[in-house]
Formats: C-alpha cells, sequence, structure tokens
C-alpha cells in the first residue's frame, strides 16, 4: 500500500488534517501526533528529536518509506526527515512552511513566547494562536478560529516552550531542498503572515521537481480555510508522488 504521512504544525495536533485527509482513501494515510502535542508526550529538545520521534512512529507502523506532508513546523520536521532519512521519503510535501532558518526577529518573538507561557500558562497564548492562523478577513474567521481553539485548547505549556526551542534551533534547509530528486509540493497562502508567499515561491523555483499552489483567499491553514482546494491539491499531489 502506498503510504502517506500527515505532520500537524506547532500548537496543533493530528486532528488539524481531519477536514481534508478522507480524500487520500485510495492512500495508506497516518496522522502522527509530534511530541509534545496531542497524546504523544515525549519529551524533545531539538528538530532532530521530533524528526527521530516519528521515525519511531514510523517503525511501529511497519511503514518503511512514505510520502510525508507537513504543515507549517512538521514541513520543518519532514524536511529534518529528507536529511536524514532520505530512503524513509517518497514526496515532500510543505503546507504554508519553509526551508529557511529563523530570522533573528522570529528568534526573538519565539523567546519572547516561551517567557509568556511560562509565566502565564498556554491557555491565552492558544487562543491567540488560533486565531492567528486564519486570515483576519476570511469570511468565517470567527467561526473557523472558535473550531481551531476547540481542538488545540488542551495542547500543554511543556509541549509549546519544547517545540519552541527546536523551532528557534533549528538549520536551514535550503540546499536540502535544492538537492532532493522527490517531488516536492509546496503551498503557500497569500495572506501567511508567519511564512511570507514570496519565500516559498522563491524556494519553489530551485527545487528539480516541484507542485507549487498559492492559496489566494488563506492564511496560514489551508485545510480549515481553504478545504476543496487543500483536498484538490493533496490529491494531485500523491497521485503524481505514486503515478496513479
Amino acid at each position: 500500500m502506498n503510504e502517506v504521512i500527515l505532520l500537524h504544525g506547532f500548537c496543533e495536533n493530528h486532528s488539524i488534517w481531519d477536514p481534508v485527509k478522507d480524500v487520500l482513501d485510495a492512500y495508506s494515510v497516518n496522522a502522527f501526533d509530534l511530541p509534545g502535542f496531542g497524546t504523544n508526550e515525549t519529551v524533545i529538545e531539538t528538530m532532530d528529536d521530533l524528526a527521530d520521534d516519528v521515525i519511531r512512529q514510523m517503525d511501529q507502523a511497519k511503514i518503511t518509506a512514505a510520502c510525508v506532508i507537513g504543515h507549517s513546523m512538521g514541513g520543518y520536521v519532514a524536511l529534518n526527515l529528507l536529511k536524514r532519512y532520505p530512503h524513509r521519503l517518497t514526496g515532500l510535501g510543505l503546507f504554508h512552511s519553509t526551508a529557511y532558518s529563523d530570522s533573528t526577529e522570529r528568534k526573538e518573538a519565539r523567546n519572547r513566547a516561551i517567557e509568556h507561557i511560562t509565566q502565564y500558562g498556554a491557555d491565552g497564548y492558544l487562543k491567540e494562536m488560533a486565531s492567528n492562523l486564519i486570515w483576519i478577513n476570511h469570511p468565517e474567521h470567527d467561526d473557523l478560529a472558535s473550531r481551531v481553539h476547540e481542538l488545540i485548547k488542551n495542547e500543554r505549556s511543556e509541549g509549546l516552550i519544547q517545540a519552541l526551542k527546536a523551532m528557534r534551533d533549528r538549520s536551514a534547509e535550503t540546499e536540502v531542498l535544492q538537492q532532493t530528486e522527490l517531488p516536492v509540493l509546496m503551498v503557500a497562502g497569500f495572506h501567511d503572515t508567519f511564512i511570507p508567499w514570496k519565500d516559498m515561491f522563491t524556494q519553489a523555483s530551485q527545487c528539480r521537481q516541484v507542485m507549487l499552489h498559492r492559496m489566494n483567499h488563506c492564511g496560514h491553514l489551508g485545510p480549515f480555510e481553504a478545504v476543496s482546494e487543500s483536498r484538490q491539491i493533496l490529491l494531485e499531489f500523491v497521485n503524481w508522488v505514486y503515478q496513479r
């Protein structure tokens, strides 16, 4: 069976893929919880640790290789897998993600978030994040933000802090992205305040095999903001990977 693994982003858990993953029902699909999120209580320190845990889950599920698609932080993990375990991937998907490392300003923002969560806990931070993931002018912004918050409201401070540190300290993976012969998917939100679509366009132009999509009415969370479009993109890409 052709395998697909979906990796969620920061503050999220596997359920973030629920609105779209059934479009891949012709494939064997696993949506994993990354360490510190959902039901995964594994303690990590680095992006390598996050990727190693995905390998652990793949081994546990007896998955030799898979098309790995990551949202945001999940994309950082997928890129780390590509660098360190290339034989375990059949394709790479980046939903609102980037191969660039954090800028100085972004690292400072991560540090402020760590300080805030340490002092005040995760509740207020998660509510704000749920709102920021959605394009502010999306006609269903408040409803979507409420739905996302309901999915992520129980995420733990410890998991958020360890992930913030791992993202802050991760290396750039632009060379890995440029050199891979695997099919690559890059999905950008035109109104994404976290990952500028122009950055993704620049990176896509340097890939050897790439499928690039820009969602014009979307922020950082395509699987919720643009469900039909996300479903179509996912199916098109995975069909390409497995040449159905």
